[in-house]
């Protein structure tokens, strides 16, 4: 996997994005980020096909797709690449929890 400084120049999250791959690589969470994401995610492959993937946005608003957006945005996807449950977060701490179940 590329770095983020390969996939995304000017990311500011390099921190906060680390601790929170740490945190839960140990529950099969990997780095998926691809340069054309707006963003640097991870990645969980979960049963039946279905994913969960966590985008880990922009520190800076300004950087972001949408300045009001909020800084970790966690989707689920079934099989066949549909969006089924989606929340998002501004805290890290809360994200991790939430990750950890």
């Amino acid at each position: 996997m590329e770095s983020k400084q390969s996939t995304h120049q000017d990311y500011d999250n390099l921190e906060t994005f680390n601790r929170i791959l740490n945190e839960v690589k140990c529950l099969g969470y990997y780095d998926s980020s691809y340069g054309n994401d707006t963003c640097p995610s991870i990645l969980k492959d979960l049963d039946d096909g279905e994913w969960q993937q966590v985008w880990i946005d922009y520190k800076d608003p300004e950087k972001r797709e949408g300045i009001d957006w909020p800084m970790f945005c966690v989707v689920r996807f079934d099989a066949n690449h549909m969006e089924i449950a989606s929340d998002e977060f501004d805290d890290a701490d809360e994200l991790i929890s939430k990750l950890k179940g």
